[in-house]
């Protein structure tokens, strides 16, 4: 970039025009710093691309010195050298070299924590393993950001499942209906939780697209008031901040598509977003600064802003996934069947009243394996939810948000709950299959064997029926959980 290329009416993005927005800044605010340190009133400041030429005024208005100082390079390196001076030796007196070094340091340690702000792109990639998972257990097709979510024949299998034991009787049965009844309201549930999930890495994603725009804005702005400064007219900077409505923007878009034109939040059963929903952005009206030292506490405070407006968003999306994590261990049966499996005592009950019944094997071994079709959807997203990572996409500097990685370890504990929940539900609709098909087999077929078979059965289940619900401490890895799958 050179002087004049610099066009403040040109679209400059975070991505390929930063480094050179950032060089620019340099030799602007040392234009600024060099124009108030010597334009004092009576002299006169002018520059050149190479040069500072300062005329310095008698008190009769008349010529005096004449003092030329090197200017920085297009870069914002170098200058400050005295090139000449009309007045006598030691020219030493007025080289700028280091002071010009303090500017550079002092904007350096401003927009340090900036400059490597996390990639959108990044997190979408992270998004999109989000969807693979939701198209095996989220029956609904919905398009969020252009993609497909959902997708998968969950709902259906249930129904279909539902309209066969409709068609039946018994006390085997009914159990198996009322089973068929839970599992429907589980996966709803679990579904709205997962979408507030993904939600969260929505809102990281639109939080550092707008970041990455206010940081642009604000050196943008910087520049101006730099320019502003260097001409002896006072100037502040602009910058109207949307990060924390983006944020917000971005989870009600996976949570409550409705949110964006009514502004209300339509939460789904059991979800809240009360974390952020009620959050604003700061609106400050700008100082207006009449020399580098005001100048350049003026840029330094709009970073500051957008940093309190980073944090805010953070501290929000964090708060809304311990706030729903809270409601799952409040609410366990919402989100946790409880198995009450067919025993002997259940098969005994309808073997006696055999010929009021409407059982047959083909009618079973359709509804057990309809539920085996919906444990493989099940497990197929416990497989994939593990490679959704949100410690992998938004590090950045300390500084920025809420830390390093953000609300990452909010994230991995609402994961871990997830997944250990779909996990325990799979094994649930497994055993039940396999549960029901024993228990018919025993009752119409009269069947010993499978009475035995049963039996064990649910012994197995009753002595290991697993625990969904440990999750690991701030400081604690992953504890192991036994799953309760029948074998």
């Amino acid at each position: 970039m050179t002087f004049i290329e610099y066009d403040p009416d040109y679209g400059y993005e975070y991505g390929p025009d930063l480094s050179d927005l950032v060089e620019y800044l340099q030799r602007v605010a040392i234009d600024a710093y060099v124009a108030s340190k010597y334009g004092d009133g009576s002299n006169r400041v002018s520059m050149t691309d190479q040069s500072y030429l300062i005329a310095f005024r008698t008190d009769t208005g008349q010529g005096g010195r004449v003092l030329e100082i090197k200017r920085p390079y297009m870069s914002g390196d170098g200058g400050g050298e005295v090139l000449s001076d009309s007045a006598p030796p030691p020219l030493s007196e007025d080289d700028c070299s280091a002071e010009f070094e303090k500017v550079r340091k002092r904007l350096h340690g401003i927009l340090k924590p900036w400059l490597k702000l996390p990639s959108p792109a990044r997190i979408e990639k992270e998004i999109d393993n989000w969807l693979g998972a939701s198209r095996e257990i989220s029956s609904p097709t919905r398009t969020i950001n252009a993609k497909l979510y959902g997708g998968a024949n969950v709902d259906a299998s249930i129904r279909q499942i539902g309209t066969w034991i409709g068609a039946m009787n018994g006390e085997v049965v009914g159990k198996v209906a009322s089973f068929t009844s839970k599992l429907q309201g589980v996966i709803d549930s679990l579904c709205g939780e997962f979408l507030l999930w993904g939600g969260t890495l929505n809102s990281e994603k639109t939080m550092f697209e707008e970041t990455r725009r206010a940081v642009v804005k604000a050196i943008t702005e910087g520049i101006k008031m730099f320019e502003m400064v260097s001409a002896q007219r006072p100037a502040g900077v602009e910058l109207p901040l949307k990060v924390v409505s983006t944020a917000i923007d971005g989870l009600m878009l996976f949570v409550s598509p409705e949110y964006a034109a009514t502004k209300k939040v339509l939460e789904g059963a059991g979800v809240t977003v009360k974390g952020i929903d009620s959050l604003t952005d700061e609106k400050t009206e700008p100082k207006k600064a009449s020399t580098y030292d005001s100048a350049i506490k003026e840029f330094e405070a709009a970073f500051k802003r957008i940093d309190r407006s980073t944090e805010k968003s953070e501290k929000g999306i964090e708060q809304v996934l311990f706030d729903n994590l809270g409601i799952m261990a409040k609410n366990r049966s919402a989100y946790d069947i409880q198995m009450d499996p067919m025993d002997s005592a259940n098969v005994d009950v309808d073997r006696g009243r055999s010929r009021e019944l409407n059982v047959n094997n083909v009618t079973a071994e359709n509804i057990a394996r309809t539920m085996r079709e919906v444990c493989g959807n099940l497990r197929s997203a416990v497989k994939i939810i593990p490679s959704v990572s949100m410690y992998s996409c938004v590090g950045r500097d300390k500084e920025v948000g809420i830390g390093e990685v953000g609300p990452s370890r909010a994230f991995d504990q609402f994961q871990f709950r997830l997944s250990e929940l779909i996990k325990n539900l799979a094994d649930d609709v497994e055993n039940e299959a396999k549960n029901f098909q024993l228990a018919v087999a025993a009752i119409t077929e009269q069947d010993a064997q499978a009475r035995t078979q049963l039996q064990q059965a649910v012994e197995d289940i009753k002595r290991d029926p697993g625990d969904p619900w440990i999750l690991r401490g701030v400081d604690k890895p992953f504890r192991p959980v036994k799953g309760n799958q029948i074998v």
